[in-house]
């Protein structure tokens, strides 16, 4: 088939699956430039697949490089692209597919917007490709039937951090560093100042050698919390991460706003516990409370702090077996099973 992907801002995890797709298909996409300010990525195309940068067209070439792909499948990633939408809209394919991570709030916003989609394009889209449970909701308001909706819309290389893991156990065995990571960008929705509240707070009440790892950067970066045990790495590409995860075992994300967190996979699946914010929308999938990790309420340094205080007095071997379990919830998800979700359609 030919598939024409309309993106965003693509990330590290998106490569794995466009290759996939490529084996068997001839892939298009036209994406977004890097977000150089918070996440400048640096990408390998090292498959076959055809690229364009929304910013380089006009609407009328946009046009053109349709008409000449003549897609029998688009995915449009996402309704906030009026030119994307006027594509689906007004343009033939065999098969349309509209994704999102968005989650139903039940506001007042959401009901209006969801509304307008289903009156301005409700039958455009044959089916809708979402992450998980926490999006359905919002896919039926929006008028999609549950024979519509598709779940697994994002996927880490599985196998690939599942190998980094097997690799750091060995080590780790020997000895668990006593650290946590976190790995996002430095902003309020993340909920990083609670963390960091949270992380002195703990220092403050208990004698402890843990630390705290921070990898990351973001319009907050110049207002980190400088402490003897916080350390801040700013931007790393993806294999300056993993020569991290060597030295850090368990994962952290605090976020006040989370439609899903991939790094949540990328670490579940490289063996590590999880400390989730209950605002994770991931953890639907791959946390299991007091199994593979804690969950918390966020905006709550109090509940924070609690689960940090769990992990530090837990054993080395029951966190070990934490992020086996990990390890088996991260493997729902994969590039294999990405690119076959979409095309089975």
């Amino acid at each position: 088939m030919k598939i024409l992907i309309l993106y965003f801002e693509i990330a590290p995890y998106n490569l794995p699956c466009f290759k996939e797709l490529s084996k068997d298909n001839e892939v298009f996409l036209i994406n977004y430039k890097v977000n150089t300010d918070e996440a400048p990525f640096n990408f390998n195309f090292d498959f076959p697949i055809s690229t364009y940068l929304y910013s380089d067209l006009s609407f009328k070439k946009l046009i053109e490089i349709y008409d000449r792909i003549n897609p029998d499948l688009v995915f449009c990633a996402g309704w906030v692209n009026k030119y994307y939408l006027y594509l689906c809209k007004h343009k033939k394919a065999p098969v349309k597919i509209l994704g999102f991570d968005t989650i139903w709030k039940n506001n007042l916003q959401q009901k209006i917007k969801s509304l307008y989609f289903k009156f301005k394009y409700g039958n455009v889209f044959d089916y809708v490709f979402i992450p998980g449970t926490p999006q359905k909701e919002l896919a039926l308001n929006m008028g999609f039937k549950i024979h519509q909706i598709k779940t697994g819309a994002y996927a880490c290389d599985f196998d690939f951090f599942k190998s980094v893991g097997e690799k750091l156990k060995h080590k780790k065995n020997k000895f668990l560093p006593k650290r946590f990571i976190y790995v996002g960008r430095y902003t309020h929705k993340k909920g990083i100042f609670d963390l960091w509240e949270a992380f002195k707070a703990l220092h403050q009440e208990y004698n402890t050698d843990w630390e705290l790892w921070c990898i990351g950067t973001g319009p907050c970066f110049k207002d980190k919390m400088i402490h003897p045990k916080i350390k801040h790495f700013g931007f790393l590409q993806q294999n300056e991460v993993l020569e991290l995860m060597e030295n850090t075992s368990v994962f952290i994300l605090p976020s006040h706003h989370e439609p899903w967190g991939m790094v949540v996979q990328e670490f579940a699946s490289a063996g590590f516990p999880l400390l989730l914010s209950k605002e994770v929308s991931s953890s639907s999938m791959f946390l299991e409370d007091n199994k593979n990790g804690f969950s918390f309420k966020s905006h709550d340094k109090a509940s924070l702090k609690a689960v940090l205080s769990k992990i530090i007095h837990m054993k080395d071997d029951e966190l070990i077996k934490m992020g086996q379990i990990s390890v088996n919830l991260a493997s729902k998800l994969t590039p294999k099973g990405w690119a076959k979700n979409l095309t089975d359609v």
